[in-house]
């Protein structure tokens, strides 16, 4: 049914994502990658009715009211009638803890709307709308949530003015795009527990920007980031996941560096490493939210053992195999 007749209903869903190289440093210039995690999910069911007063209702809401505006952003977004727009959401992982949920949510609401619109959308529609929406949330997000979410497909993403791939010939950024990952491994994400809002992560960097050679500091770690991030995109897609534990050591060194860990994300990347993972590091934006580990797959249930047994709420398991 058309939106702009009776009552519509959608309902849609979408995946979480872990971010294994380059968050924050891709605001900067940098390349990050993204792997989706199929096994958890967003789920949202959206109604229309038409004719009644212009009201958005969601729930639940957050404090912000930050998932309402999103429908208000998508119903202009699209131009559809005014009318009352009723949204409710579940999660099987947690907000603020760096998974994309708020990207997961721009996409399944993205969807919601095309649907109640009756019309034909790809993902390349969703991703579009699902990136405009998280602008409620984030301000400039780097669209590597949502488009890792949308096309539920390993990518990478580049905002800044250049991006190559070995030998190839320098293209202009911004870019985003797949990337192959070889099966053959284990993602192992255990949450810690700890809640930060992106925002204070932004504001720690913006403050870190602001002290003498800090600028200059990011700079620097920037470059190191991006070699890490085409080196492991190249060892993903030849299946050398001994190379990617490394590089995910080194990425969550730089994290460090910019003082977005915490004791308790150093202390779950301890346990992951001394337990059989080949690396492990923070995910998203930091000060809190999942440690991402990658093992072989002989090592994952001592590893998930472990996490649990170290105080995680929440382990989450991804294998490459999945991918392909």
């Amino acid at each position: 049914m058309k939106a702009d007749q009776g009552t519509s209903r959608a309902a849609a869903a979408a995946g979480a994502k872990a971010i294994l190289i380059g968050e924050h440093f891709v605001a900067w210039g940098g390349t990050a990658l993204a792997l989706p995690l199929r096994g958890v999910r967003m789920k949202v069911q959206a109604q229309f009715l038409a004719g009644a007063s212009r009201r958005y209702d969601v729930s639940p809401d957050h404090p912000s009211g930050t998932l309402r505006k999103a429908i208000m952003a998508a119903r202009r977004r699209l131009r559809m009638p005014s009318g009352s727009y009723r949204v409710s959401w579940s999660s099987d992982f947690p907000l603020a803890a760096g998974l994309g949920a708020s990207a997961a949510y721009c996409v399944a609401l993205s969807r919601c709307m095309y649907q109640l619109m009756d019309a034909a959308f790809s993902d390349d529609d969703v991703a579009q709308l699902a990136l405009d929406l998280e602008r409620v949330f984030h301000g400039s997000p780097s669209g590597i949530d949502s488009t890792t979410i949308a096309f539920d497909s390993p990518c990478f993403i580049k905002t800044g003015d250049t991006f190559c791939t070995g030998l190839e010939v320098t293209r202009r950024g911004p870019l985003a795009g797949f990337i192959d990952v070889a099966p053959g491994a284990t993602l192992v994400l255990a949450d810690t527990g700890e809640r930060r809002d992106t925002r204070l992560a932004m504001d720690h960097l913006a403050g870190f920007t602001r002290q003498r050679g800090g600028e200059q500091m990011i700079e620097r770690l920037t470059a190191l980031a991006e070699t890490i991030a085409l080196q492991t995109a190249n060892a993903l897609r030849k299946g050398d996941f001994d190379y990617v534990g490394m590089m995910v050591m080194e990425n969550h060194r730089l994290l460090q560096a910019l003082g977005l860990s915490t004791s308790r994300l150093d202390s779950l990347c301890s346990v992951a490493q001394s337990n059989g993972a080949l690396g492990a590091k923070l995910t998203g934006a930091g000060l809190g939210g999942f440690v991402l580990s990658i093992c072989y797959p002989d090592a994952t249930k001592g590893l998930v053992r472990a996490l649990r047994k170290a105080g995680s709420p929440q382990v989450i398991v991804q294998t490459t195999d999945d991918y392909n």
